[in-house]
């Protein structure tokens, strides 16, 4: 009980690892999200009604993985870690008559 009342504070080494590991981690989550994009476009491009149901999910799954790289994004420009290896924008967006959930 009492450790959800104290405030987490993050130590110097974690925020280290952090600047360290989060690049590789923002990469490696914009090739996922280009993953899911190719997944559901070829799912979209055959039109079966369990496709269309998969696509729906792989839209919602592609909306966390930017919300998330947007997180990391965020972390990274308060730790001062540099993104040379990561991509510096997420992908294009998918064209409205495509995204299910626009």
């Amino acid at each position: 009980m009492i450790a959800q009342d104290t405030k987490y504070v993050s130590e110097p080494d974690e925020d280290e690892y952090d600047r360290r590991r989060l690049p590789g981690a923002y990469s490696q989550t914009i090739h996922h999200i280009r993953e899911l994009r190719k997944e559901r476009d070829a799912l979209l491009l055959r039109g079966h009604a369990g496709d269309r149901f998969r696509a729906a999910q792989l839209s919602w799954f592609i909306r966390n993985n930017e919300s998330y790289a947007g997180r990391l994004l965020q972390r990274m420009e308060q730790l001062g870690a540099t993104a040379t290896r990561a991509l510096p924008t997420p992908p294009p967006a998918l064209p409205a008559q495509l995204d299910l959930f626009a």
